[in-house]
Formats: structure tokens, sequence, C-alpha cells
């Protein structure tokens, strides 16, 4: 982690002078120079500055690819030595964060900063580390280098968003977690609905789990004055994949966006792609085609990001597929209903778009959490092999290792955390209970500890469950 921020520090300093000396230069021989010499020189420091920017890229992507892939390459390879590599902590996450200062020093949207304390501790900055969010120097530098007073609507906001994610990790993710494991660990037995089931609960599972985790760090750092970017925005209520994606761990998806979906879009061989295409082929292939293969390896990186496993790539090519469908077949849905007269703003379409995109998402999660592709492609095999809801009805539910009570409680704390992602859609609900009278906020936090206590999965019954995304 020190190595990644100081290498980040020395290489925005270099670009930052070559930006300086290519600005001195051309101001001080501008009469001399003509318009192609000028070109050369820019040219000349722009290869300078994409040599440190590729060095740095190469050093730091070089350190995260080697620490989450050298165990499976030894395990393939036998001429590699078999190393026991511990992986850094948050190594996905600050990887990404020193990445986008340097790159956007590169491209002159923010200045080098020249004290290297406050890059390290950009870096470093605690609450984000373990799970994000992804932030941008420019999102939060200000304040975390200004030194923020004590201030008690930070403590009371931070408290109310430290304890949201406390219940959704304690009460329904970490409760979650027996009955998900109990049927991915043996999925071979189960079929139909059952499997669909277990898709389900591993996508609440996994959404209360992360977006929990979230909640306590932008809670924490609110108690310091540094606002951390959101993550999510109630995803479940989305009506297509690209929505969900708009809403569901958004600085990753903006991160990739930013650096790797524009960056391709715009490169020499893709114009040059769109150019040929568009004479040889047509002017659809030529406009399409190339914004699908960037899309593709945009959705290839997601996947890759998340670890070494084929089942993590097939996750996000998966989605890509998703999106580049919905994008093909979009003209003609709109025909289609307009042909049937389907009005597509009434509340039983919006809830019919919410459903299949969230069908959608669970069959995505189910490849997600599955141990390899194989794995993955068994389980929505037998998933789509026998229809079963009858299966449901029977004694299922209670084999999963959590009785009747613990299921009730699982159920209606997921039916309470989408109801509150609803109404957070229309207003903030923690301002509004920072700001409510004295003793009825005091008595919502107080209800809050209360529930956390009496109802979090701990205890003999429980298996201790670690943030899922403390892997990645």
């Amino acid at each position: 982690m020190l190595l990644s921020a100081l290498s980040a520090w020395l290489c925005a300093i270099i670009i930052g002078r070559v930006h300086h000396a290519e600005k001195q230069v051309l101001s001080q021989q501008k009469e001399r120079l003509s318009k192609e010499d000028k070109n050369q020189i820019k040219r000349n420091f722009k290869n300078n500055r994409r040599i440190i920017l590729w060095l740095f890229v190469l050093l730091n992507l070089g350190m995260l690819l080697g620490f989450k892939f050298y165990p499976m390459a030894a395990a393939s390879f036998s001429v590699l030595p078999k190393l026991n590599l511990l992986v850094p902590v948050g190594i996905s996450f600050y990887t990404l964060q020193v990445l986008s200062y340097v790159i956007d020093i590169y491209n002159k949207k923010i200045m080098p900063e020249k004290n290297p304390l406050k890059v390290i501790l950009f870096t470093m900055y605690f609450p984000q580390i373990i799970e994000g969010p992804i932030s941008r120097f420019d999102q939060i530098s200000w304040e975390l280098f200004n030194g923020n007073r004590f201030s008690y609507d930070n403590l009371l906001l931070g408290i109310e968003r430290v304890l949201w994610g406390l219940f959704k990790k304690l009460v329904i993710a970490d409760r979650l977690y027996i009955a998900v494991a109990h049927i991915f660990d043996n999925y071979t037995e189960y079929f139909g609905f059952e499997i669909l089931l277990g898709a389900i609960l591993y996508t609440f599972q996994l959404y209360a789990d992360f977006s929990g985790g979230i909640d306590i760090a932008l809670g924490v750092s609110q108690m310091f004055g540094v606002d951390l970017p959101e993550n999510f925005k109630s995803p479940f209520f989305s009506k297509n994949i690209p929505e969900f994606w708009r809403r569901w761990h958004i600085t990753l998806g903006t991160w990739l966006r930013d650096y790797v979906f524009y960056p391709i879009t715009f490169s020499k061989p893709l114009s040059k792609l769109t150019k040929w295409l568009s004479k040889h082929v047509n002017k659809w292939a030529g406009k399409w085609i190339p914004s699908y293969l960037a899309l593709l390896i945009l959705w290839f990186c997601n996947g890759l990001w998340h670890g070494e496993g084929l089942q993590y790539i097939a996750f996000g090519l998966y989605h890509g597929f998703l999106v580049i469908i919905g994008m093909s077949f979009s003209p003609l849905s709109k025909k289609l209903c307009a042909k049937l007269r389907i009005n597509t703003v009434s509340c039983s379409w919006k809830i019919f778009s919410i459903l299949r995109t969230f069908l959608l998402v669970c069959i995505g999660e189910l490849i997600f959490r599955s141990s390899s592709v194989e794995m993955a492609a068994g389980m929505l095999i037998n998933m789509f092999s026998k229809f079963n809801p009858y299966a449901l009805t029977g004694g299922f539910l209670s084999s999963l290792g959590l009785n009747a009570f613990e299921m009730t409680i699982a159920l209606v704390a997921i039916c309470f955390m989408m109801v509150i992602e609803h109404r957070a859609q229309k207003q903030d609900l923690f301002v509004w209970v920072k700001n409510a009278e004295l003793p009825i906020r005091w008595c919502i936090l107080f209800a809050g500890v209360a529930v956390i206590a009496l109802f979090g999965a701990y205890g003999p019954m429980f298996v201790p469950a670690p943030f899922i995304y403390f892997q990645f």
C-alpha cells in the first residue's frame, strides 16, 4: 500500500513537471515555432508523460494481478515456484484509487499534490480500505486534508448510518448466510424453485452484506466530516440491467466507465474499426459493433477485478451480454409495446420490469456465488430442468439450518429493508431522523440498537460470517 501511494505521488509530480516544461517551451518559443514544430514538441512531451504513466500502471496493475492470480498460475504451471502469498488488505480498492489519481493528472483534470503524506492519506484512509467505496482524489481531498472540527450533526448522521449498516449485516446477511451456504454446498440435491430460492436469498445476502459494510464505512467517515461517495442507490428497484448497474457498486462502475470504456471507445484502433465497418459493412455495424466490443472489454475487466476464478469472468460477460441485448432490442421492444398498446408508464408494467430485472440479477449472482463455472452451469441446469413450486411448501425451508422463527425474522427484516430503500429514493431518511424531535430521534436510535442486539445473527446457532467483499 505504501509503495502504491509513494509511486503515485512520485509519478504525479514527474508528469506535472513535464506538463509545466511543455507549457514553458511553447510559451517561450511560440513566435519562432511553426505549427508543425509545435505539434512535434507536444507529441514529444506527450510521449514522455505516457512513458511515466505506463510505468506506473504496469507497476500497480502488476502488483494487483500478481498477488491475486499468481497462486492460480503456479498451480497450473509446474515451472513456477509455489508461494504462499498473503494478499494485501484492500489491494483491489486502493489500486484503482491511485490509478485514477495519476490518470487524472495525466489528463490535466487535477493538479499533482506536492505533499507525499497527503497522497498516502488519500490511499490509506482507513474507512474505505476494506471494501470501498472507490473514491477520486478531487472528491474527498478537500475534506480529507482540511482538518474538520468536531460536529454533533456529523456524529449523529454517522451513528445512524453505522446502525443501518449493522442491521443489514447482522440481522439479514449473516442470518441468510446459513441457508445460502446449505443450498450452494449441496447444490446437486436441489432442483427448480429450490435453486431459484437459493439464488434469491444469496442476492439479498450479498446486497445486505456489501451495502451494509459500505454504510458502516460511510458512517464512520461521516463522523470525521469526510463525505465518501455513495455506492448503492436502491438497486432492486431498477427496471433494466443498465439502470441496475448505475445503482449497484456505483464507484466501480463509474471507474470502469471513465478509465476503461471511454479510453477504449475513443482509441485509434476502435476508430479505425468504426471507419472500416462503416465503409465495408454498413453504418449500423460501424456505429454499434465497436461500442459492443468496448462494453465486453469493460465487463471482462469487471469480472477479472473480482477474482481469479473463471466464474467471475462468466459473471461479468453475462451482464455485458445482457446490456448489449437490451441496447440492441430496445427499438424493437418500444415498437412491440406500442403495437400491443402496453402502457409502459403504468404501475403494473413498472412492477413487471423490476421483477424481470431482479430475476436476471439473481441468475448473475448465482454464477458469482458458485466456486466454478461447472458448478454454476450445474445449478442453472438443475434450476431449469424441473418445475417444482410445491417444494417450498414442504419441509424444504426447515432443512436449510434456520427454524421458522429465524426465517420469519429474515423475511420481516428484508421487507423492512426494501420499504426503507424505496422511501429513501424520495427522501434522505438519515437527515429526517437527525432533524426529528429529540424524543423521536433517540427512540429510533435506541430501537435500532435493541433490534441489532436482540435479532442479530450471532451466538451458538450461527457461524461468524466475514464481509463478502473482504476477499476482493
